[in-house]
Order: C-alpha cells, then structure tokens, then sequence
C-alpha cells in the first residue's frame, strides 16, 4: 500500500520522467536530422538546399517541443507546491519517499547528456528555450535533495508570509 507521501513523489517521478522522454526523443530526432542531412550533402543538388532549409524548421520544431517539456515540468512543481504543504501541515508528508524519484533524476541527467552532445548551436538554443534555456543549462544540478529543498524553501516562504 502506497502512502499519500509515496503518491505525491510518484507522481513527480513521472514528471521527471515525461522531461528524461523529451529530450531523449529529440536527440533521437536530431540523430536521424543529421543523418539525413549528411546523405543529402552527398548528393550535392539545389533540391538539397530546400531540404535543408525544410530540415531547419523541423529542427526549430524539435526545439520548441523540448522547450514545452521543460515548460510543463515547471509548471508541475509549481502546482505540485500546493500538495506539499497540505501533506507537511498535516504531518503526512515521509520526505524519504523522495528516494524513489533518484533512479528518473539520473535517468534524465543521461539523457540530457546525450542531448547536449548534438551539435545544437547555442544562440539558438537560447532564443527557443528563452526563460527555459537557465533551467536547460542546470538541469545536471537537479536531485532529489534540491527537489526536496524547492518545496522546503517555498514551504518556508508561505508560513513567513502568513505571520
């Protein structure tokens, strides 16, 4: 049987895991891009240069999905907030149920490895993910004990604001 604190760390396991399946989809993605473009550059033709200008729209696309994936992650903690503070009033909350997110942290720290091995130029980077590219850049910061410290942190800031 599941605690409520168990359910409530789940459910952000999953989260971290739908980011870990984004950016391993992209970088899937960008794989086949450049296989593809390298197969075209051998064939040396104008048609070549409107696939590549084509490809660079799926590109900026592949981006904008991964930038929505970081976004709805966000979001999630956000609203995840709210959940952990009625389990910390009510004395509910068992913070080592936090050990089960681990494995999906390393899980996402390898595949966004893997993503930051492709040869994405950074300004572009920076103009799809906008406010996203910080959380991008940092993700490899990211374990259970600075999750766990996010809600403490903002659990703290709420019961100063309520004195």
């Amino acid at each position: 049987m599941h605690t409520n604190s168990e359910k409530f760390f789940k459910n952000i396991e999953i989260e971290i895991g739908n980011l870990a399946n984004a950016y391993e989809l992209v970088s899937n993605e960008i794989d086949k891009l450049d296989q593809e473009n390298q197969e075209e550059d051998q064939l040396k033709t104008t048609a070549g240069q409107v696939i590549a200008a084509t490809e660079n729209v799926e590109f900026t696309m592949l981006l904008k999905l991964l930038n929505r994936a970081i976004t709805s992650f966000k979001r999630e903690m956000k609203a995840s907030l709210n959940d952990y503070f009625y389990m910390k009033d009510a004395g509910i909350l068992r913070e080592q149920s936090a050990i089960h997110i681990k494995l999906q942290i390393d899980t996402l720290c390898k595949r966004h490895k893997e993503f930051t091995s492709k040869p994405v130029p950074d300004d572009l980077l920076k103009k799809i993910l906008g406010r996203n590219y910080y959380f991008h850049k940092n993700i490899n910061k990211l374990t259970s004990e600075t999750i766990l410290e996010y809600f403490e942190m903002n659990y703290a800031m709420i019961l100063d604001e309520q004195v």
